[in-house]
């Protein structure tokens, strides 16, 4: 079960990777505006947009940090921390922006606490 709830956590920490990675560096190209739905892209490039884009990105850097920690030492504690806290994420964002963050976002550390849960 370590094994598997490793490898959730690791392609949970791939996927934040991804988000940091967009959310730092392009925010209000094109591919981004399309992945997260912005239609107005002169608000989409506004500096102060662009700088809490950016910050929102740094954080999803740190939780894939923790999670690919979680992922490398399968340590159970990390596990639970570190999707315990992307979950928290995905549920506030399914809530206030769209629901389907929770599984698009919040998928793979679901998966990543199930099977941790389950071999607990």
């Amino acid at each position: 079960m370590v094994l598997v709830s490793s490898i959730f956590s690791g392609l949970a920490g791939v996927e934040h990777i991804y988000i940091m990675t967009i959310e730092m560096f392009f925010f209000g190209t094109p591919y981004v505006n399309k992945v997260f739905g912005i239609k107005d892209k002169e608000t989409a490039k506004h500096p102060l947009v662009k700088t809490l884009a950016a910050n929102q990105g740094l954080y999803n850097g740190l939780l894939s940090a923790g999670l690919l920690w979680a992922a490398a030492t399968g340590r159970q504690d990390l596990t639970f921390a570190f999707n315990g806290a992307v979950v928290v994420a995905a549920l506030y964002g399914a809530i206030t922006v769209k629901p389907t963050i929770l599984f698009i976002q919040g998928g793979p550390s679901i998966a990543a606490l199930i099977v941790a849960g389950l071999g607990h």
